[in-house]
């Protein structure tokens, strides 16, 4: 019995030696490990696991528990941008390094090894971050990452182009319907569902009340497009984009006998230029494309090509 006694407590004294070691090991190598792969005067992360993560920051340099951190990492874009990656707070500090939970990542983000860590809301830190190089060349500014921006709202404006809407009316009959080209005016409010897929509603007015132009068809659309963007959410990029809509066609009928509104349906073929303005909350946008429509009284056709520009607010 006295035997076992002393097995079991030669076992725990090992294991506490092991677990020793190790902590040990962590405050004495990490540090000098992650020293000869960053900047000197930064602090970083030197370890994650699924729930935590270790600061290279600690009772040396004035880490206290339920300290806040920011996890920040260099814009693949612009080595000069920082981008918030997430959020830790200190659990247990030791000599040199702390132990941290992770209480928030950024969407599309991971908190990684060398990652750069600044205390939370200290501003004047966040703006003393390296450019990259071992001299301070001027501070690098905290970017919101575009992964975050999921929604937008875009106001549009251009020309609706060769649209049959300039019309000629015989007593009871419309004679004939002649291209014309007007102004127009859009809403659009966009949510994307990946980096590259945007879904679009417009609700777009062009025709007679816009002016001035010779059109004497009002058209009220209601669309619904896919977007994809070739290099992502976020970035300076050309996009495509494919969908349909309903139309509500409407004009001054000559007498009662005849229709002066229709509700026709559609479809959409676009490619644009989306560019970002800022840190991404606004975007400049330059679009293109057709629309076809269906025909009303045989001869009216508002089917066009059309041009437009816009400003976007994403959020």
């Amino acid at each position: 019995m006295n035997t076992s006694r002393v097995i079991l407590s030669g076992r725990f004294l090992f294991a506490r030696l092991v677990c020793l070691a190790m902590v040990a090991s962590l405050a004495y190598f990490g540090p000098a490990v992650a020293d000869e792969m960053t900047e000197p005067g930064m602090n970083y992360v030197i370890k994650v696991t699924p729930t935590l993560a270790y600061l290279d920051v600690g009772q040396a340099t004035g880490a206290t528990i339920g300290a806040e951190y920011v996890v920040m990492r260099v814009d693949d874009d612009d080595d000069d941008m920082m981008m918030v990656v997430g959020e830790v707070r200190v659990l247990r500090v030791y000599a040199s390094f702390s132990i941290a939970e992770i209480t928030s990542i950024e969407p599309n983000q991971e908190i990684a090894v060398l990652q750069r860590v600044v205390p939370r809301g200290d501003a004047m830190a966040m703006e003393a971050m390296h450019r990259g190089d071992d001299q301070m060349e001027g501070p690098a500014r905290p970017r919101r990452d575009p992964g975050t921006l999921t929604r937008s709202l875009v106001l549009l404006g251009g020309m609706d182009l060769s649209k049959s809407s300039d019309l000629t009316w015989r007593v009871n009959a419309l004679a004939k319907a002649e291209d014309v080209s007007g102004p127009a005016i859009a809403v659009r409010l966009g949510r994307m569902l990946n980096n590259k897929l945007r879904l679009a509603l417009t609700y777009r007015l062009s025709g007679e009340h816009l002016g001035p132009s010779d059109a004497e068809v009002t058209q009220l659309s209601a669309e619904l497009d896919a977007h994809i963007l070739f290099r992502g959410v976020g970035k300076a990029g050309p996009y495509i984009g494919f969908g349909g809509g309903l139309h509500l066609l409407s004009w001054d009928a000559p007498n009662d006998a005849i229709d002066d509104s229709a509700i026709k349906t559609g479809f959409n073929a676009l490619g644009g230029l989306d560019i970002p303005v800022g840190d991404g909350s606004w975007s400049v946008i330059a679009e293109g494309g057709y629309q076809g429509v269906t025909k009303w009284a045989a001869m009216l056709d508002a089917s066009h090509v059309r041009a437009y520009v816009g400003l976007g607010r994403n959020f």
